[in-house]
């Protein structure tokens, strides 16, 4: 038709004659509506607003075709928009809902599917009331299944306008939609009709309330019938998206899993290679819902007996992508209660993946801590004194199941004071609350409204949410209590929509978990499950679903909605879900705790990588969780760990690591070093128990080397009392071991021979070894009166003497002070040898300051406390020149030395010094002097090695270890 045949033809839609309008409807739609640019010559004609106006008339073989005509032209926006100005929404409700003809039905139906894409037009709709014609074109009646596919399309575009969702669920639209899974679908068009309701459930249960929910779910045969679709290839990824939005809902989840959707995921979940599984809406989907289906206990039954633990635990282990970890840790959070499930999970290696994602946490998150000096945190000493004075009652609550609340105030003194600890079971306690909270609200509370929510140190009580039906209502799982999720709140998991316009949000919150950081007392949360709120987005929903879709109509040709056999999906967009770090340590830890109250031994809680995880976790985080120390506490005390503990060095690195401050006046150390003193006590209690000795006594004798290597250096750590000491170290050579050790310097024990020194000191500690004394406090006269030994060196006494020295230089003293003071000079001078008639005697082997000192001695008639001027050098020759001249004062002269000089950076000099002067009895016992410091003086650890490494690299190595363990030994033998 040319452009003249198109504008006489549209112009007859005025006439007045019903069969002129008819024809050149059908005309129209025949000739002009085949064209290219039919729809738009019609638009531009200004012939729709005609087409609008014929809805007005009640002939129904004009209102067919014109209806099939406007459903056309409305696939495009610019019509749409059009018609609306033209007001076509309340003569097309109209139709709808006066005129009965399926065809007309259908074709009304089409046409506000179409309309509805426009959300005003949508929004005008409602408000006309359109929804309860289309329930009754959507219901299983006299309707054409073409009829109700249309319906439940437009129904489907019409969810799009949030606000009046509530009034379609009235009028029980999504449970007419949900109905008609029921039907048989064996024609063409019925498998049409079939993929219609499922898209349109899709999108329902995007984000659905619990009404919307409870209309889905609550004919347990529609339920059926779709999960008994899965299996259809081009249906089973539109259905497994509809069951994972079903699933943020407590009660549809309880619904689903007696359906036996459980099974259906875990079978569709079993096979996948989790590493290189793709972040698709569909196995997103699966993963998710597998997750959500663990918040209750019935359906974590369910899990356990299809096969899904191992599955959530793969995917926690092998996933790449963060948000699917996230979702199986929680989910494995809520098996912590479950005996039988963990069990299953502990031999899949529950132990092992949990300590390597919180290595990686520490990877990621971990450093040395900075300096906290106690001025910085004016309570740090108050709480750690408060601390230490109940640590043996922490202890003992550790171990402890029940709940407790730890609340801590001062006194009128300033002092800490605990006040009574209850358990939340306890009757008397809940009683009290209860009494306390109505009076607060001055009104009554029955006992089944009150419900406690763990929100750090602090109970609140809200009331518990509705269920839907006495069926519903019995108590599943406790955590129901508290994962009950409200209508009108975003779920924190994906749910998901077919739509291009509106992509699904990833709703997994970013909110602290219950078991805070401020949860320091309880080792479990104040409820059943550990994880126990549904958390909301930060982002609002996008209201409608704004979605660009052609259709086409079953019959006489027309356009209609159609679906290719298989559902394309909107791929996931990007989004940045929020994953709170500290909120998975948390579950980490709450798993390792659980798995470290079980009562049969976990061996992956003893090896190595467990053990030294949880070590960097506390050392290397900052504010880490009390809970790790707890957990190792548990592990250390724990007889059937006893040996592997000491066999994988922990003790070495907990003392090491905790027992070694790295800063003075840190706060942060001082805890560190509390927790290590707390751990070594647990081991060390262990060790004395009869058990312990057994085991010790047994590996001593009849294990291999490389474990009786590892026992002697960690016994004198652990083992306090002399018997068993005297016991393992000499009976069963323990001491021999160490020295062999020393001796040795073999490359592979290297690492074990860093911990000797320390194992040492704690061995002379146990042994009551006391260092000497090296205070200072009562000095001489002349080290404040500023009078120098070299003052009056040079004077010409009397009867004066010139002492010549080996390098030429002279001394003048006084031969009386000499022949009164030393026996040996006054033999000398006296005698009948050649220097008595000498006035100058050469001295050798003798230095000038040694000699001035000696003159000082003499004159002074005694050691003084402190002699100015002297070094560490010249006092050790000073000593033996005493001892060669017969001098008294050794003795003073030794302790002065040791008392003066006796320094970490001096003891190996002073031992090499004192080797090399022979077997003088006073050389001797400044070398014994020097061994109790090396072993017994409170020096770091690090000096106290580097004190080993000198000695044993000096001329004398065997000679200074043989004095080492020649003490030790002796004190062994000691009877006290």
């Amino acid at each position: 038709m040319n452009e003249t045949d198109v504008n006489n033809t549209l112009l007859k839609l005025k006439s007045n004659a019903n069969s002129v309008v008819y024809d050149t409807l059908v005309l129209i739609r025949k000739k002009i509506l085949q064209t290219e640019c039919g729809v738009k010559l019609i638009r531009e004609r200004r012939a729709l607003e005609d087409l609008v106006n014929i809805l007005h008339k009640p002939n129904e073989k004009i209102l067919d075709v014109t209806l099939s005509i406007l459903g056309n032209c409305c696939l495009e926006h610019e019509s749409r928009v059009e018609v609306a100005n033209y007001g076509i929404a309340a003569p097309l409700v109209a139709v709808l809902h006066n005129i009965n003809r399926d065809s007309i039905q259908c074709r009304a139906c089409r046409l506000v599917g179409n309309l509805a894409q426009n959300y005003n037009l949508a929004l005008e709709l409602h408000e006309k009331g359109v929804i309860s014609g289309l329930v009754v074109a959507a219901d299983v009646g006299e309707n054409s299944i073409a009829t109700r596919q249309m319906a439940v399309r437009a129904l489907r575009m019409l969810w799009s306008v949030q606000s009046q969702r509530s009034n379609m669920l009235e009028l029980n639209a999504v449970h007419k939609v949900a109905k008609l899974l029921a039907t048989p679908y064996e024609s063409k068009e019925e498998r049409e009709l079939l993929n219609a309701v499922i898209k349109a459930l899709v999108v329902f249960s995007y984000q659905c309330s619990e009404h919307c929910a409870r209309q889905i779910c609550e004919r347990g045969s529609d339920l059926h019938s779709l999960l008994s679709l899965v299996d259809q290839v081009h249906l089973k990824d539109s259905i497994i998206i509809c069951i994972s939005n079903l699933c943020h809902n407590a009660n549809a989840r309880l619904i689903l899993g007696i359906a036996n959707a459980v099974r259906i995921v875990v079978k569709e979940l079993t096979g996948h290679n989790f590493n290189t599984l793709a972040t698709t809406d569909v196995c997103s989907a699966l993963v998710s819902t597998l997750c959500l289906f663990s918040r209750e206990s019935v359906n974590r039954a369910k899990i356990r007996r299809a096969g899904g633990l191992p599955i959530i635990l793969a995917i926690y282990r092998d996933s790449p992508v963060d948000i699917y970890k996230s979702r199986a840790l929680h989910a494995l959070a809520h098996f912590i209660y479950d005996e039988i499930s963990l069990q299953e999970l502990l031999k899949e290696g529950l132990v092992e993946v949990l300590i390597s994602r919180l290595n990686d946490f520490v990877k990621v998150k971990g450093k040395v801590h900075s300096v906290i000096p106690p001025e910085s945190r004016p309570n740090a000493k108050r709480s750690r004194t408060h601390q230490h004075s109940h640590k043996s009652e922490n202890d003992d609550m550790d171990d402890s199941s029940n709940f407790r609340i730890n609340k801590e105030e001062c006194d009128d003194s300033g002092n800490w004071k605990a006040t009574k600890r209850f358990r939340l079971s306890s009757p008397s306690f809940v009683a009290v609350q209860k009494e306390n909270w109505s009076r607060e609200k001055g009104s009554p509370i029955s006992p089944s409204s009150l419900e406690f929510k763990h929100t750090g140190s602090m109970l609140d009580h809200t009331s518990s949410p509705s269920r839907w039906s006495d069926s519903l209502t019995a108590d599943w799982s406790p955590s129901n209590l508290s994962c009950q999720m409200s209508p009108d709140s975003p779920p924190p998991y994906k749910t998901w929509a077919l739509s291009a316009a509106s992509p699904p949000h990833d709703m997994m919150s970013g909110a602290s978990s219950p078991l805070s950081h401020s949860s320091t007392d309880c080792d479990w949360p104040e409820m059943y499950s550990p994880v126990c709120h549904d958390a909301s987005s930060d982002e609002e929903l996008e209201e409608g679903i704004h979605e660009e879709e052609k259709a086409e109509e079953p019959a006489n040709s027309d356009k209609c909605d159609s679906r290719s056999s298989s559902p394309e999906l909107q791929p996931v967009s990007t989004v940045c879900e929020n994953v709170n770090a500290g909120s998975d340590q948390s579950l980490i830890l709450n798993l390792l705790s659980r798995v470290s109250h079980m009562e049969t031994p976990v061996e992956d809680l003893a090896v190595h990588n467990t053990l030294i995880t949880l070590l960097d976790y506390i050392t290397l985080t900052q504010n880490p969780l009390p809970r790790a120390a707890r957990v190792l506490r548990r592990i250390v005390r724990n007889h059937n760990y006893f040996l592997k503990i000491l066999t994988h060095q922990f003790v070495l690195s907990v003392h090491s690591r905790l027992c070694q401050p790295i800063h003075q006046h840190c706060v942060q150390c001082d805890k560190l070093d509390d927790i290590g003193r707390s751990l070594l006590t647990q081991v060390i209690l262990v060790s004395s128990s009869g058990y312990g000795e057994g085991e010790l006594s047994h590996h001593m004798l009849k294990s291999d080397m490389a474990v009786r290597r590892m026992l002697a250096v960690t016994i004198p750590y652990i083992v306090k009392k002399p018997r068993l000491l005297k016991r393992f170290l000499l009976e069963y050579r323990g001491l021999d071991i160490l020295q062999e050790l020393l001796c040795q310097k073999r490359t592979e024990e290297a690492t074990l021979m860093e911990h000797i020194p320390d194992s040492l000191s704690m061995l002379a500690a146990s042994l009551k070894i006391s260092p000497p004394q090296l205070n200072t406090a009562h000095e001489d006269e002349t080290c404040s009166g500023g009078f120098s030994p070299y003052d009056g060196a040079s004077e010409e006494p009397d009867d004066g003497l010139s002492l010549i020295l080996d390098d030429g230089s002279k001394v003048s003293t006084n031969k009386n002070l000499l022949c009164l003071c030393s026996p040996v000079f006054d033999a000398m001078l006296q005698g009948s040898f050649m220097e008595s008639s000498q006035q100058s005697v050469r001295l050798q082997h003798v230095s000038y300051s040694c000699v001035v000192h000696l003159l000082y001695i003499m004159r002074l008639g005694r050691v003084p406390h402190c002699l100015p001027g002297l070094n560490l050098s010249t006092a050790m020759e000073l000593l033996v020149t005493l001892d060669k001249f017969l001098v008294p004062g050794c003795d003073q002269l030794a302790e002065l030395i040791i008392r003066q000089f006796l320094k970490p950076k001096t003891v190996s000099c002073m031992y090499q010094h004192m080797s090399e002067m022979g077997n003088l009895i006073y050389c001797n016992y400044i070398r014994t002097r020097t061994v109790e410091f090396i072993l017994a003086a409170e020096i770091t650890s690090k000096d106290r090695l580097n004190i080993f490494n000198e000695l044993t690299e000096t001329v004398y190595p065997h000679q200074a270890l043989e004095d080492v363990f020649h003490l030790l030994q002796e004190k062994l033998l000691s009877p006290n």
